[in-house]
């Protein structure tokens, strides 16, 4: 994936990355939550936003979601990613169904096509993601999940 024009916001929020808390986000940071599925939350004051199509994908090996980028004409996959999602998110994994429970979509589970806003950022300067093994930051690569619409399945033309 071309990082060149996401520079200028990794330079804005990879503070904010660095600081993570047990109980949740710092204002304008991130914070790992749950235990299978782990999930990166945000209370992030200010989001970009572009609209990004995602299938959710649970990697049960290392207890964590990834995103595939999903190409709006082919609906085929064209990148992955860690999705940090709002703070209000929480972990599902329940009478099999492993995912997030969003506060307006309900449950997005393993293999869950959704549309929402957002942004990609890169953490190749940090050390470390948050609390993740490398295999669920691939490349090192986040996607954010805005606060406010997300719309599950296929991706339509009146998506948010």
């Amino acid at each position: 994936m071309n990082i060149s024009w996401r520079l200028p916001l990794l330079a804005a929020v990879s503070a904010a990355l660095v600081a993570c808390s047990p109980d949740g986000p710092a204002s304008d940071g991130t914070a790992v939550v749950g235990d299978d599925p782990r999930i990166v939350v945000h209370d992030f004051s200010s989001e970009l936003d572009m609209l990004v199509y995602l299938r959710l994908e649970y990697l049960p090996e290392h207890g964590c979601l990834v995103a595939h980028s999903i190409d709006f004409e082919t609906h085929e996959s064209v990148g992955v990613s860690a999705p940090i999602w709002p703070k209000d998110v929480e972990p599902l994994n329940k009478d099999g169904r492993i995912g997030v429970i969003h506060p307006e979509a309900g449950e997005l589970v393993d293999g869950d096509d959704f549309t929402s806003g957002g942004s990609y950022l890169s953490t190749s300067d940090l050390d470390e993601a948050p609390g993740l093994p490398e295999e669920c930051v691939p490349g090192g690569e986040f996607v954010t999940i805005n606060t406010g619409p997300l719309e599950k399945g296929p991706y339509e033309e009146n998506s948010p």
